[in-house]
């Protein structure tokens, strides 16, 4: 097959999103030899090509590819999406495999698709879009209408790259292929589950983006739900695609309604990351904007609850947070304790295992059980069984490169359905309008914390307490 018959349009090629997860995944494909050609567009940033390819040059800095050739398949664009009069350098026919990638802020997702309703998709068309859809469920919708006037849902692909993640489809294989864990996998034997995505970087250049959307709909809505719905579905009954996201839809419809006083959201003041001092979200928000407040949250936690025979009356406890201690994303699985622990010091470490998933920095399964002391045999000590990825299967593709060739070859397992998205969107609608009802103000935290207080009170109301990710 030429590159020919493959062609990316990739809209919104000079992001921060595009510098530093999506060019270093397309290069990769092509250092894999993939056979594709790209039609990128940008708005702010480099306008004439030869710009663009110094751009790209310092975006692959150090990478092992030669740009030169790289960049000759790459054709730039620098386009305003706003233009209704200049035209879209795009070529479509029934012989290529076209996939428009929108890595663009919401707000211009309309005005992309009037554009492409000029053209006539065919059947070998895609479109690829990335998160948030909208900036509440009713927003959305009406981008999802525009969409479906355009493309079949088997062609509509909204991209969630922590699907990608290869411990992420490690943990279904761990469940569903090994009995050891499905038959205790349900509110029998697990106390409750925690899902934490921290970040230890601030809003960088993406503030103007940032203050429109806040945590909630950057991170929760999308991330955090979808890791809890593979967490908690139920066994699909094939690998079909469309088996695996039914049970994720499942899950999503079982959540109860989120209230407000089970979600915390909080805002970063002054502090210091790895002894750097800081500056709080509201004085890097004024220098890329000069808009000197604001309410939007940088951090959220919230106790969700699933209302099915599986996880009754187990809590799913869900953070994520900007300008926290360390960058991580981890699931920890908490069983219940021993009905009656024997030896005499298990209690200081408390009497239940874990099971860990890490999915970054680096990507690791940890069971946590306990071993007999050498020193005195009526103790015990915690130890960690653990399955490195890293180590097992060496260095392997990026979530962003697994989707993107996903896309190119038709399969959709690891993207989320209009179903899915709806259900998610519903579920956190409700505290997003009372949030702009109400105007309260997030709680504050100091950076390199983790987070506001009442997010410790939050499980401390319940007698337990989140897990340090650096343990």
């Amino acid at each position: 097959m030429s590159q020919q018959d493959k062609v990316i349009y990739f809209f919104g090629a000079t992001g921060d999103l595009a510098r530093h997860k999506i060019w270093p995944a397309i290069a990769n494909m092509y250092r894999s030899n993939e056979c594709f050609r790209i039609v990128a567009f940008g708005g702010k940033g480099p306008q004439p090509e030869s710009g663009f390819n110094q751009w790209l040059k310092d975006v692959l800095q150090g990478q092992d590819i030669d740009i030169d050739a790289f960049a000759e398949r790459i054709d730039y664009h620098a386009i305003d999406l706003l233009d209704h009069e200049a035209p879209l350098p795009v070529t479509l026919n029934e012989s290529q495999t076209s996939v428009f990638y929108v890595a663009l802020s919401t707000h211009l997702y309309r005005p992309l698709l009037e554009r492409l309703s000029q053209y006539l998709p065919t059947p070998n068309c895609r479109i690829v879009l990335e998160k948030p859809i909208g900036t509440d469920l009713q927003d959305g919708l009406e981008i999802q209408k525009k969409l479906r006037a355009l493309f079949t849902e088997d062609q509509i692909y909204r991209i969630d790259h922590y699907l990608g993640k290869r411990t992420v489809q490690n943990l279904l294989a761990l469940r569903f292929a090994n009995s050891i864990f499905e038959y205790q996998w349900n509110q029998k034997y697990i106390d409750h589950i925690q899902i934490s995505i921290a970040e230890s970087k601030g809003i960088d250049e993406r503030a103007a983006f940032y203050d429109n959307i806040g945590a909630l709909r950057d991170m929760v809505q999308n991330h955090l739900v979808q890791l809890l719905c593979l967490v908690a579905m139920e066994p699909p009954a094939s690998l079909d695609p469309e088996a695996i996201r039914n049970e994720r839809v499942k899950v999503l419809r079982a959540l109860k309604p989120l209230s407000s006083h089970d979600v915390v959201r909080g805002q970063y003041t002054a502090g210091s990351i790895d002894g750097q001092p800081v500056k709080a979200y509201r004085e890097e928000l004024q220098e890329s904007t000069q808009k000197n407040s604001s309410r939007t949250e940088t951090f959220v936690s919230l106790k969700a609850e699933i209302d099915n025979w599986r996880w009754a009356g187990v809590p799913f406890y869900l953070r994520t947070g900007k300008r926290l201690p360390t960058k991580c994303c981890e699931i920890v699985v908490q069983f219940k304790t021993v009905p009656h622990p024997i030896f005499q010091n298990q209690k200081t470490f408390g009497s239940s295992n874990r099971l860990i998933f890490r999915l970054q920095p680096e990507e690791s399964i940890k069971i946590e059980l306990f071993e007999q002391t050498n020193e005195d045999r009526k103790s015990v000590r915690p130890s960690k069984l653990s399955l490195d990825t890293h180590e097992l299967y060496g260095s392997s593709m990026d979530a962003y490169e697994r989707l993107l060739l996903d896309a190119l070859n038709g399969d959709p397992t690891l993207f989320v359905r209009e179903d899915e998205w709806s259900e998610a969107w519903r579920w956190v609608d409700t505290v997003l309008k009372e949030w702009e009802q109400t105007a309260t103000e997030p709680f504050s935290y100091m950076a390199g914390t983790w987070g506001p207080t009442q997010s410790i009170s939050l499980l401390a109301r319940e007698r337990r307490t989140w897990e340090d990710p650096n343990s």
